[in-house]
């Protein structure tokens, strides 16, 4: 009767945190199409139009492991912004499920034989906050964007829409709350191994993740715009002003379809040059984005960094296997001192979807560190109540792995991995193909993590059968270092399941070139031209606003000047790669979390039952901010 009542209390328990949580922390499931506030201005739905903060620390920093210094913004404290992709925190991470409702029966003092226990935890948790999140992706310190006309002629967009397949006069904003829920199921076995070794012990787990992340993304459309480009506008021949031009480029999307002599340079206002009128690609952001959008000479859909709207995407799979070997110094029953080797086993897995955005189960890189164990009894009334002190904290280093990677240019600002570029062929000679910088230009880069890691303290009070624990953990984890000696391009990822570049998982060796002996320089506000007409790079060009770099016009083009000869190819494309804006950044996260359990001591195995709440306090936007519930079950010999 009196264990049917305790598990009676727990389950009732359960459905409070529940409830509770769901209150406190749930989002008004405003980021949807249908709903009436992604049609006005509410910069309450979803945490919409939350400014991010500023970076707080200019210092900087080594991008690079090896191979030339690059530098890096320090990060430390403010938010980041346009990163192509968000590692949170491995879901088998967790000190603080390790350790709920089992802290009385491991690390047992006086042992002379095995004692172990086997536990079964379940969690369900979720991000909040989501809007703050969305700001780490986007290029404005917000988790809002403007698509729309180029700001030389008109409006203050964040993006021009054409170089995504978008009218001249589309214009509209795109809103993301990134929602992101984790179900975990962890075995763990702990193993006093006082029979060889007295104070000596082993603990593995096996975090089983199932993950979903969803975007979702509002769209808003104030204008909807044409449905060609249209080039012909307006009289060719004469004299054109910048504005005209940049007006006139929008819209020059294809060829004639006739080549002209080799190496000789495009005629911007004449006919030829400007091109034939050619239906957009896209009449939405998110159709913009996806992957689909062909226009033009523009013949493929965006190659990776896609922005996949609203799409539920998910993934299952062993968030890495955490292996503990430790040695208690000292191991009395009021309280122990002893230091652990931690190794962690890659076994995670990745949705790669070559979007910003995909879902993540564990880090799949080994792990190797280690840490030390202390416990303290701080009161004690007799032998059924207690007080008690817990702490427990490990660095580890993660190693290296090769992954493909999307990059911004570099000194040409936020989002460039998105401009439009013309191919030429090894002469630099236009081929009549046009390309997104981030579909021939995403490289292999090799990576690590010089250190991770986790601080968890807690009290622990024992009364009969009953535990409560409540307490902190610290979890943190160093900017990503890259060996800037070993980048080449990525060949197109077949595996579904990892950023891994090759089978072998090393782009040092990996000799592969995707695009041979061509050649692309940045479209800007050069005209569309002829086959075989010579290709210039528009180098002051960004991806919301043109330079005066153009075309060279035997009508002159005022105040312009000529687009650079350099082009950007297989033999110096990594100087053109901005490594600070790839990078993950340093992430620091804070957690409180409780745990109350009943413990059925008296029988041959013990049992104990527990439920157990978190919530995670990710620092600004590097981290998601996450609440999660628990439940958990153990199995005892000692």
């Amino acid at each position: 009767m009196k264990s049917t009542r305790s598990m009676f209390l727990m389950a009732s328990l359960l459905a409070a945190v529940g409830g509770t949580f769901g209150t406190i922390f749930a989002d008004d499931g405003c980021c949807n199409n249908n709903n009436s506030c992604c049609t006005t201005n509410n910069c309450n739905c979803c945490d919409c139009c939350l400014a991010c903060c500023q970076d707080c620390d200019d210092d900087c920093n080594s991008c690079c492991t090896t191979g030339t210094s690059n530098a890096c913004r320090d990060v430390c404290g403010g938010c980041a912004t346009s990163k192509d992709m968000l590692l949170p925190f491995s879901q088998g991470d967790n000190k603080a499920r390790w350790y709920a409702g089992v802290a009385h029966l491991q690390n047992l003092a006086d042992q002379e034989d095995w004692n172990w226990h086997l536990d079964f935890a379940l969690e369900y948790n979720q991000n909040f906050k989501r809007g703050l999140l969305g700001t780490y992706f986007f290029p404005n310190n917000t988790n809002r964007i403007t698509v729309g006309e180029d700001t030389s002629v008109s409006g203050s967009a964040d993006v021009r829409g054409t170089d995504l397949g978008l009218s001249e006069t589309f214009n509209g904003y795109l809103t993301i709350c990134p929602k992101i829920q984790n179900v975990v199921f962890e075995p763990r076995l702990y193993v006093g191994l006082d029979r060889w070794v007295e104070g000596l012990w082993f603990d593995v787990a096996l975090p089983i993740a199932y993950t979903r992340w969803t975007l979702q993304a509002c769209e808003v459309t104030t204008s909807s715009g044409g449905v060609v480009f249209d080039p012909t506008a307006g009289t060719a021949g004469g004299t054109l002003s910048l504005q005209s031009t940049y007006t006139i480029a929008q819209n020059s999307m294809k060829n004639n379809g006739s080549t002209v002599t080799a190496g000789t340079d495009p005629i911007a206002n004449t006919a030829a040059g400007r091109g034939v009128v050619t239906p957009v690609g896209a009449n939405s952001i998110c159709r913009a984005f996806s992957g689909q959008a062909t226009w033009g000479d523009k013949q493929t859909g965006l190659a990776a960094g896609r922005i996949l709207c609203n799409c539920e995407n998910n993934k299952t799979g062993v968030a890495d296997i955490p292996l503990e070997l430790g040695y208690n110094f000292i191991n009395r029953d009021r309280g122990y001192l002893g230091a652990y080797i931690r190794t962690v086993f890659p076994t995670g897995r990745i949705n790669n979807l070559q979007s910003m955005f995909n879902p993540t189960v564990g880090y799949n890189r080994y792990q190797l560190g280690g840490g030390l164990q202390a416990k303290a009894r701080l009161w004690e009334r007799d032998d059924e109540t207690s007080v008690n002190f817990f702490l427990d904290g490990y660095v580890t280093h993660i190693f290296s792995q090769s992954q493909c990677r999307v990059f911004d240019i570099k000194g040409r600002g936020a989002w460039s991995r998105y401009l439009l570029m013309k191919e030429a062929d090894s002469s630099g000679n236009y081929t009549g193909r046009l390309f997104n910088f981030v579909d021939k230009f995403t490289a292999c880069v090799k990576s690590q993590f010089p250190w991770q890691a986790d601080v968890l303290a807690f009290l622990n009070v024992q009364h009969k059968g009953w535990t409560w624990d409540i307490g902190y953990e610290f979890k943190g984890r160093a900017c990503e270092k890259f060996d800037c000696e070993c980048i080449t391009l990525c060949q197109q990822c077949g595996d579904s399941d990892s950023l891994k570049c090759d089978d072998d998982d090393d782009c040092c060796t990996n000799n592969g070139n995707p695009i041979g002996n061509f050649q692309y320089g940045v479209k800007g506000p050069q005209f569309i031209g002829q086959v075989g007409n010579v290709v210039r790079d528009a180098a002051d060009t960004t991806i919301n606003k043109f330079g005066v770099q153009t075309d060279p016009n035997g009508a002159t083009v005022t105040g312009s000047t000529l687009a650079n000869s350099t082009l950007i190819n297989a033999s110096n494309f990594v100087s053109y790669l901005d490594l600070e804006t790839t990078r993950i950044p340093q992430a620091i996260a804070n957690k409180v979390w409780s745990h109350l359990g009943y413990t059925w001591a008296d029988r041959d195995y013990p049992v104990a039952a527990g439920l157990g709440f978190e919530v995670d306090f990710g620092a600004s936007n590097r981290q998601p901010r996450v609440w999660g519930i628990w439940g958990k079950l153990t199995v005892a010999y000692n």
